[in-house]
């Protein structure tokens, strides 16, 4: 198809670490397929996805070609965020973690980031940010806006944790 936004840049496919030029091994094109589909994700293309490869064997030339079937998906951009579970914790605290600003361009390893963050703050037993499997449909702009679904399960209240751990390099930790 042809996604609305300005086609994405791509690298070589040496660059994403494809076998060019050596042995066809399978797990070295599908990590260098996982690669450009991440390296997508983070150039504002959070649904790019592979949608199949081809390949054609040239028995007496001794070689392989494989070509792999990209789908980009649409640029977009962050919204805010929608929140389930919240109960006693406050929405505009929790959006005091959220590491983008709606109108941003989408780098999708933000929702970890954000994952991350809200984890840490021992606020929540189950933390878990997602955009939606389908993207939504383009404004009249020609903008998609990207969405996550933030689902939180609060933890107790009022608690208190520690924890003592030793590492080789650094010696005794207390948290």
């Amino acid at each position: 198809g042809d996604p609305p936004g300005e086609p994405p840049a791509l690298p070589e496919a040496a660059e994403v670490g494809s076998p060019v030029g050596r042995a066809a091994a399978a797990d070295g094109i599908l990590a260098a397929e996982r690669r450009m589909v991440s390296r997508l994700r983070e150039l504002g293309r959070p649904w790019a996805e592979v949608r199949g490869r081809r390949a054609v064997a040239d028995p007496e030339a001794k070689t392989l070609s494989i070509t792999s079937r990209l789908a980009p998906g649409p640029a977009a951009v962050w919204g805010g965020a929608d929140y389930a579970g919240l109960e006693r914790v406050e929405t505009e605290h929790v959006e005091t973690y959220r590491p983008w600003e709606a109108g941003d361009m989408v780098i999708a390893s933000r929702m970890n980031e954000f994952q991350q963050r809200l984890a840490t703050t021992d606020l929540f037993s189950v933390v878990s940010v997602a955009l939606p499997e389908d993207p939504p449909e383009a404004g009249p702009d020609g903008v998609v806006t990207a969405t996550p679904e933030v689902r939180l399960e609060e933890g107790a209240r009022r608690s208190v944790s520690a924890g003592v751990r030793a590492d080789t390099d650094k010696g005794p930790l207390v948290r």
